[in-house]
């Protein structure tokens, strides 16, 4: 059976919340990604953001001028282990309309799982 760390993507690229915004979406769009996690200082997963967070924006423009990605990530983040079955993955990305899922061991970030990551997994397994 098919699991995550089977199928994730292990290097992880991630940002803090106190990061600028433009920074943020400059690392999405130079690595072809369409969001990331938001890790603190302590090494904690506080959120994710994603480019439909960016956009956001454009309905409540921000009161600084260098915004932060704390201003516009998503908070409670849905996770997975390492042993999840790619059934669940899937069904948790369709379900919740998200496109990446962090894959934890214990507190840390270990992976990310993107739609591409399953449909990959799924076109292989034909």
């Amino acid at each position: 059976m098919t699991t995550a760390k089977d199928i994730m993507t292990r290097t992880v690229l991630s940002v803090e919340p106190e990061t600028p915004i433009h920074d943020a979406m400059e690392i999405l769009l130079e690595n072809s990604i369409t969001s990331i996690p938001v890790i603190d200082a302590d090494g904690r997963l506080v959120g994710i953001l994603s480019e439909a967070d960016r956009l956001k924006m454009l309905e409540t423009p921000p009161n600084d001028e260098r915004p932060s990605v704390a201003n516009y990530m998503t908070p409670g983040v849905i996770t997975v282990g390492s042993n999840t079955l790619l059934e669940q993955i899937a069904n948790l990305i369709t379900t919740f309309g998200i496109r990446q899922i962090p894959v934890m061991e214990g507190s840390d970030v270990i992976g990310v799982i993107s739609r591409r990551d399953l449909i990959r997994a799924l076109q292989n397994a034909v």
